[in-house]
């Protein structure tokens, strides 16, 4: 079996550039977090993930569409 230990982006600030650089740092596996509204950004999240070797869970939650994650919500822009 083997473990693998995620980041989440709960409660990060800055970009995810940065939380994917943080993640590598520590010893993380991958990233947690929201899935992005936009196809672009979640494009560019991939390749960011891939250029740093890291795996992501989406976080999926369902109810009222304020909770959905948007540009703004999270820790800022991405660096791509």
């Amino acid at each position: 079996m083997d473990l693998k230990i995620f980041k989440t982006l709960w409660g990060h600030v800055g970009s995810f550039e940065a939380a994917c650089a943080d993640a590598v740092n520590v010893g993380f596996d991958g990233i947690e977090g929201p899935s992005h509204s936009s196809r672009a950004v979640r494009n560019a999240y991939q390749r960011t993930l891939n250029d740093h070797g890291l795996g992501y869970i989406a976080e999926i939650t369902t109810g009222r569409e304020k909770t959905r994650f948007k540009e703004g919500q999270h820790s800022g822009a991405l660096s791509a």
